[in-house]
């Protein structure tokens, strides 16, 4: 073989060796990407957690749940007995807000005692709702209103005995602003008081509150980031309307710089109580600015709100179920959003503000 042979020989073995190399190295790269690319695009499966839930009776007269979310240890058994005593702590503390503050229906709650005229400094607790409520009356223009008791009293009295009230009954009835009832947002506040008790006492990885189906949640749930929310049929209350997730969001700082995770669902509408006369069927919402429940054939038949806390929720779920589509252009921002249902059952419809998460319908 001829030394020119040789060195061609030569030269086509190297350069097979070198394009042998070169893909090789490609096809490495490739695994590589695609095993990272596996890694990133499997769903991921949450970690295993201990959770501890308490349901409580006779919270406000309605259903209570309490749960906590931890992180599965090998201290499982003190996870419990600190996560146990918080939650016989908040439900005391609950009975307690009720009971000796906000309960009209107790006489000598500190509500009572105020709208008797017996109560000169008010506590810190009923301060804050009374101020909040003051600002939510204002921010809502009167479609919220805590001064309304004399007439809920007389449509109470309607559902009764059967006879609609008259339109001098009704004035005189709005005339009485001297008797206050916080039912419309005192709940909200208590739940989120009782949430941030169970995150300061606990320290759990996520948490829920839950009064008569006004939530607050906080962290992570058992199914890891998100929360999962029904939204209840308003036409067919055994039934679900639809579901939506929430991933909770970064909010407010406490007393120890931490940073607390929250988000608050509530619902109102007339589909949950009513009363019928002559046939007619007339919501337990009051309109504030008639003095008249609000008509079922405009006001939509079902409200749900998201905020970052529940008091929030809770005022604008009763004000948007008196205000209607009209009321989305007052939200707030800052995180609350709406998803209003209206009726006729046959023909429903849905209005919603633009960051509302995105609704799957239940068939």
């Amino acid at each position: 073989m001829s030394s020119a042979e040789s060195n061609e020989k030569q030269t086509i073995q190297e350069e097979t060796s070198s394009s042998s190399r070169l893909l090789f190295v490609v096809f490495f790269i490739v695994v590589v990407c695609l095993t990272v690319a596996a890694g990133f695009l499997k769903p991921k499966t949450p970690d295993p957690v201990v959770t501890v839930l308490s349901e409580p009776e006779g919270i406000m007269g309605t259903e209570c749940r309490l749960g906590m979310v931890f992180k599965a240890t090998d201290s499982q058994s003190a996870i419990q007995n600190v996560a146990h005593k918080t939650l016989r702590e908040v439900e005391d503390q609950l009975r307690i807000w009720e009971t000796a503050t906000f309960s009209n229906w107790i006489e000598d709650s500190e509500i009572s005692r105020l709208n008797r005229g017996e109560v000169d400094q008010p506590s810190e607790e009923l301060s804050s709702v009374l101020y909040f409520a003051q600002k939510a009356n204002k921010d809502t223009h009167g479609a919220f209103d805590v001064n309304l008791r004399p007439v809920i009293e007389l449509w109470k009295n309607a559902a009764k005995t059967g006879e609609l009230p008259t339109e001098k009954q009704i004035r005189e009835a709005r005339k009485q602003r001297e008797t206050i009832d916080l039912g419309g947002i005192s709940k909200g506040y208590c739940i989120d008081k009782a949430l941030r008790m169970i995150i300061r006492n606990a320290n759990p990885q996520g948490a829920m509150v839950d009064i008569g189906g006004d939530v607050a949640v906080y962290g992570k749930s058992e199914q890891g980031d998100f929360w999962t929310f029904s939204i209840v049929n308003p036409f067919d209350s055994s039934k679900v309307w639809g579901k939506f997730r929430l991933q909770t969001v970064e909010r407010w700082k406490d007393v120890d710089e931490k940073v607390y995770l929250i988000y608050a669902v509530c619902t109102s509408g007339s589909y949950y109580r009513g009363f019928d006369i002559d046939g007619i069927h007339y919501s337990h919402i009051i309109d504030p600015r008639t003095g008249k429940p609000v008509y079922n054939d405009t006001s939509p038949a079902s409200v749900t709100v998201i905020a970052y806390d529940c008091m929030t929720a809770d005022v604008w779920a009763t004000a948007l179920c008196v205000m209607g589509e009209d009321g989305l252009q007052l939200l707030p921002g800052d995180g609350v959003e709406a998803y209003l249902i209206f009726g006729p059952p046959e023909r429903p419809r849905v209005v919603k503000s633009k960051g509302f998460p995105k609704v799957t319908l239940v068939k």
